[in-house]
């Protein structure tokens, strides 16, 4: 097998058995596959490299030091490092959904990126002079490149690599020897050219190809142990900034094929190209010869642009528009704005081509049915549409269709480009300012679509939902008297859909207790694999506060601290939870099923004695702390566990709560309430990863944090989590965070609403990322927001308009990844339903798919009613 081959086949599955049995490696331990793995002759280079890229689980403190914390600050990605042969969907309980016909799909692995890149400047430097140039008696002011930092187009800088020599010397080793075979004679072989530092833009989903790249010559480096844990090669390379706009990093991979690219080994500090005097004039130069590249006219004499020179050339001018800091030179008699001008006309001109085809579409509704996906994941709405299929040209009617869909959404990030920037908007003339102004203002954002009119709005939106939307800026505040009765239904909703605490948890912990002791004591005189003192925890939604009388039991084994190093074996773990479900079985529960191999080992089954489904797993100390987490945030304020089974009812109903079925799990909407409760503009609930262990009464600043870490090993591939939240210790602790939630005096009807029109209208889907812990990302701009570029970039997350939430504790893991396209539309689609339902409790409107106006006695009825089955649920069984 190919080097790169091997390395996301170990990613994915961890080690696997080879036929020929030599001298046995021992065995990696990771995601519960622990096989032992021969050395064969032919991989010799993957095995070299993967060798130095597997994290040492067994000698990985749960409490590290600093130096272990940095060794693995970024821990190997277990979710974006797979490569899927088949769409996996797991359900609630975990149960795996096989559809074959999905392609193979690579995601970006960026962690356990064992070397860095540093860059740096000469300050006194000419921009563009090269080094050959330069005055060798001149001295140089040298500065490190800080994240951020901007520079200008053709800039020299330094890069200063290093990488642990262990693995550059397998590496040089390695790609020696197989190059060697290959090579031809009369020729040399490459060596260690197959590691290179490449230049790319941030967040690209993709190491190669890059913008250049330049090979790391391990001969020319030097050995570095300073304040290392082992001797690191560093060397030096010159580049120069790129001519374009926007935000870029240095990356070190192995570009010996296309899978071993996937694992960035290094990653630079981000900075900003950006534009001034004669950069922006040549960059809008460019980008007019981008757009006009094989451009032809019609018999009609009309001026016709190719497809992808627009589509190219607008998403090149959206980020030079960002890039420009001045309003440039004059080159050749001609104004840069001017040329900006012309540059846009080609993209209004492209807007007003597509409106028939794109009208076209909603006037068409006929028996012949075609889905058709727009872009890449598809956009948001807009992206069913159904025709004749036996109709003439439908073929290239749906191409035409797809790409006037693309130019208008790509057209529109232009003008918002140019509109925000008031440089940019000061190039342009007034009368074409009042043109974009106009035109910008007839872009519907949720069909991302550009319209004649806003009747035109309007019919589309009808047509693609079945009613009219109630606008962002609806005011739902109503009569006292209304919202009393709406609130005063909410709360009888609440007492019967939730049950109560102290019961609910009393229940399960009495069940857990009495389970814990029969397997000890079964285990102890029957086989002897548990020791006396091992507990069951409980952890979940059965002791999180938002488990509904239904929730499955969850519950985690906890083995003695002498048998820590039984935890850490993967092969043990994956062993104890099959005889568990051996001793289940006997001790009389029923339908017990094991998955000793699954990324937590788990074993399921039913106690016959309280009806619940339960389930147990080893070593899962992160899901215990995100289970005392989510407790406390709904011990904070009574609104928060109300709204939270509020809009997990509503999800239920709406049919935008089956994970199985490419929806949300209620893990996520609970996620989603915290996050939309702490960005009211009086928080109902702080931060608590924000919160230092010494917090006073005070609203803390977003850019407060902590400096307390609680280190958590994962249990399935040993990277560290930092667990840390603030805990109160005493009664005086909890009440400064009850009082902070007291500031706000929204009532739950209130938030509700609020909760809608946010993810309705205000979230930025394409943009941002919902998170409960937003104090680190706050690069690209100074609000607390995990953007989606950020999380790309370090995490590897590919960039879509879908949902995406970020894990409190494992940042690398997105919680909606199961939310697909279609299921996407439904889900904002029900979001825009609910808040127009309670839009309309107050103002009257014509009624169609929802009532006109609507009783504050039954908007809840209204809201929760059922719908049918949905087509992406339908399965050869329904």
């Amino acid at each position: 097998p190919t080097r790169g081959k091997e390395l996301l086949s170990f990613l994915r599955d961890g080690p696997k058995s080879t036929p020929a049995q030599t001298t046995p490696v021992k065995p990696f331990q990771y995601s519960g596959v622990v096989t032992e793995k021969t050395p064969s002759s032919d991989n010799q280079k993957s095995k070299s490299l993967l060798k130095f890229l597997r994290p040492n689980v067994e000698s990985t403190p749960s409490k590290p030091t600093t130096a272990a914390v940095a060794a693995i600050a970024s821990p190997l990605n277990t979710q974006t490092s797979e490569v899927v042969e088949t769409e996996k969907l797991e359900n609630v309980k975990g149960d795996v959904v096989q559809n074959t016909f999905r392609k193979p799909v690579f995601h970006r692995v960026t962690r356990n990126q064992v070397g860095s890149l540093k860059i740096s400047i000469r300050l006194n430097d000419n921009d563009t002079q090269t080094k050959k140039d330069r005055n060798p008696n001149q001295q140089h002011e040298i500065k490190v490149v800080e994240s951020g930092f901007s520079i200008r187009p053709g800039q020299v800088f330094n890069i200063e690599w290093a990488m642990p020599e262990s693995v550059m010397t397998a590496a040089a080793s390695a790609a020696a020897a197989v190059h060697s075979r290959g090579t031809p004679s009369g020729k040399t072989p490459k060596g260690s050219a197959d590691i290179v530092v490449g230049l790319v833009r941030y967040g690209s989903s993709v190491n190669s190809p890059c913008i250049i790249s330049k090979p790391i010559d391990v001969a020319s480096g030097r050995k570095d142990s300073t304040n290392r844990s082992e001797p690191f090669i560093v060397g030096d390379l010159s580049f120069h900034a790129p001519k374009a706009a926007g935000q870029f990093v240095f990356r070190v991979f192995d570009q010996s094929n296309k899978e071993s690219a996937w694992v960035t080994l290094a990653t630079s500090v981000v900075f900003n190209v950006i534009l001034v005097d004669y950069d922006v004039t040549n960059n809008i130069a460019f980008i007019m010869d981008a757009l006009s590249e094989d451009r032809t006219t019609s018999p009609e004499g009309e001026v016709v642009y190719h497809r992808n020179s627009v589509l190219k050339g607008l998403a090149q001018l959206s980020t030079v528009l960002k890039g420009i800091r001045n309003p440039g030179k004059i080159s050749k008699g001609v104004l840069p704005g001017l040329q900006l001008q012309k540059c846009i006309h080609i993209a209004m001109d492209a807007i007003q081509n597509g409106h028939k085809i794109i009208e076209k579409v909603a006037e068409k509704k006929l028996a012949g049915k075609r889905t058709l996906t727009v872009g890449s994941e598809g956009d948001m709405f807009g992206g069913d549409a159904e025709v004749d299929a036996a109709e003439e040209g439908v073929d290239e009617f749906w191409r035409q269709w797809k790409y006037y869909c693309k130019v208008h959404a790509e057209a529109h990030a232009v003008i918002e480009s140019a509109m925000i920037q008031p440089i940019v908007w000061a190039m342009l003339t007034p009368s074409f300012q009042n043109q974009l102004s106009n035109l910008n203002s007839l872009f519907c954002p949720l069909l991302q679509k550009f319209y004649r009119s806003f009747n035109h709005i309007n019919i589309a939106r009808k047509d693609e939902f079945g009613f009219i939307p109630a606008p962002m800026s609806a005011v739902v505040k109503g009569s006292s008297c209304d919202a009393q009765v709406a609130e005063a239904a909410i709360q009888q909703l609440v007492s019967r859909i939730s049950p109560s605490s102290e019961a609910f948890l009393s229940k399960r912990f009495v069940a857990c207790k009495q389970l814990q002791q029969a397997l000890v004591l079964h285990c102890a005189d029957a086989t002897g694999f548990l020791p006396m003192n091992t507990e069951l925890a409980i952890y979940g939604s059965s002791a999180n506060n938002f488990g509904a009388e239904g929730a499955d039991l969850d519950m985690c084994l906890i083995l003695p601290p002498s048998y820590a190093a039984v935890e850490q074996d993967a092969e043990k773990r994956s062993q104890i939870i099959e005889r568990l479900g051996d001793a289940l079985s006997k001790i009389g529960m029923l339908n017990v099923k094991t998955r000793a191999t699954a990324r937590i080992p788990i074993v399921e089954f039913k106690d016959p004695l309280t009806g619940f489904d339960c389930d147990i797993s080893m070593k899962n100390p992160l899901a215990l702390r995100n289970t005392s987490l989510l407790r406390l945030y709904s011990d904070l304020d009574s609104r928060v566990r109300s709204l939270a089974f509020v809009v997990k009812h509503w999800a239920k109903a709406r049919h935008c709560n089956s994970p199985i079925h490419g929806t949300l799990s209620s893990y996520g909407f609970i996620l989603c309430v915290l996050h939309f409760l702490q960005n009211r503009p009086v928080p109902v609930i702080p931060n608590l990863q924000a919160l230092p262990a010494d917090w006073t009464d005070h609203i803390p600043p977003h850019t407060m944090r902590g400096s307390s870490q609680e280190w958590f090993m994962h249990a399935s591939d040993g990277s560290l989590c930092d667990t840390y939240y603030y805990t109160p210790t005493n009664a005086a602790s909890f009440d400064m965070l009850t009082s902070f939630a007291k500031r706000n005096t929204e009532t739950i009807f209130e938030l509700l609403v609020e909760f809608f029109r946010y993810f309705a209208w205000n979230f930025d889907y394409k943009r941002q990322v919902v998170s409960i812990d937003a104090i680190d990302y706050t690069l690209n701009g100074s609000e607390p927001v995990v953007w989606k570029i950020d999380k790309a970039e370090k995490d590897g997350w590919m960039q879509h308009d879908r949902l995406s939430i970020e894990d409190p504790f494992e940042k690398w893991y997105d919680v909606a990844h199961v939310v697909k396209p279609t299921q996407m539309h439904h889900i904002r689609k029900e979001f825009l339903r609910a808040f127009t339902i309670c839009s309309r409790i107050v103002r009257e409107e014509e009624p169609d798919s929802i009532p006109g106006s609507i009783s504050p006695h039954t908007f809840l009825e209204i809201l929760c009613e059922s719908c049918e089955p949905l087509a992406f649920m339908k399965d050869k069984d329904n």
